[in-house]
Parts: structure tokens; sequence; C-alpha cells
């Protein structure tokens, strides 16, 4: 059968989660105060709603789907497929994605893509989720975006693959065509 990634939460994870985030809350209060001039209260803000959204793997995996319809027209930009019979809230099964991450320049050229090529792609897609669909996702650091070659090219061409679908944001067109 195919290869996967299974994405398993750890029991008891949401029940903690409740209390990482009074902790964070807790410290944001704390260096507010310290640092007036720094204002920090917006993280807290960000976290307390979201972290619960994050845990649900369902959700990502509708994350996912969403994602991957955007972008299905376009070979250059790969999301995993999920494997809905095998995912809960607390188990992701999705199809395993080679790839090196896409900091990591020594592989990038290793594979005989081109670190430029690689960057503009990865903000097209990134700025293509902003100003075209709205659905954007809010977690794009180096570890969740991996690149390779793209299968079928005649030369090396990248193909970006885009992991971890825990949060999107959706903005409304006022905001997404104002900036």
């Amino acid at each position: 059968g195919p290869q996967v990634a299974v994405k398993v939460q750890h029991r008891g994870l949401r029940e903690t989660s409740v209390g990482d985030v009074a902790a964070v809350t807790a410290a944001v209060r704390i260096v507010s105060r310290i640092f007036p001039q720094m204002p920090l209260w917006w993280i807290a803000d960000e976290i307390a709603p979201n972290l619960a959204v994050e845990l649900d793997f369902e959700h990502e995996a509708r994350n996912a789907r969403r994602c991957d319809a955007f972008f299905h027209s376009d070979p250059r930009i790969h999301v995993p497929k999920v494997f809905d019979e095998f995912t809960s809230t607390r188990v992701l099964c999705m199809s395993y994605e080679e790839g090196a991450n896409v900091t990591d320049l020594a592989a990038i050229r290793k594979m005989g893509l081109e670190p430029r090529q690689v960057a503009h792609l990865v903000s097209e897609a990134f700025s293509r989720q902003v100003f075209e669909d709205g659905f954007v996702h809010c977690d794009p650091h180096p570890a969740n975006v991996l690149v390779r070659p793209m299968s079928g090219s005649r030369s090396p061409q990248p193909q970006v693959v885009i992991l971890d679908h825990g949060l999107y944001k959706q903005l409304d067109d006022e905001f997404r065509l104002d900036y």
C-alpha cells in the first residue's frame, strides 16, 4: 500500500492545553506590565480560541482538502492526500511526502533546483492564498514547507509540498483586497 504519515495526539493534550493557555496569558500580562511599550496581548488573544481548533485533526483534514482543491490545477504546489477512513479528531492519516526542508540550500542544490526558483514558488504559493482565495495557512514556517523536483519535467523544476494544515484564517474580501 501507499506510504503514510500518521499524526497522533497524545492522550490528555486537550486537557493540559487549557493550563498552557492560562500560563501564556499570565506571562503576557507580566511582560506587558514590565514593558508597556511592547504590547503582546494579541498573542494570548490568538492562542486562546485557536488552540482547540488546532487540536482537532478532522478540522485539519478539512483544511488540507480545501488547500488541495485551491492548488489542484497547479502541479508545482502539492498538498498531502488525507485518508479519511483512518482520520479522527485525534489521529490524522495522510500520504507521506518526500522532500527537503525549504531552507536547506545544500539539499535544494543537490536536487538540481535553483534556490531563487524555490523562493519564488514559496512566495507565490502563500501570496496566492492571501490575494486570490483569502484562505491562509497560519503556520508557514520552514518545517511545514518541503521542496522536491517536480516529476515529469525535462529540467529540474521545484515542487513545494505544504504540510500542517491545523490553522488557517479566512480573510474577508475587504481586508484581502485593501492590503
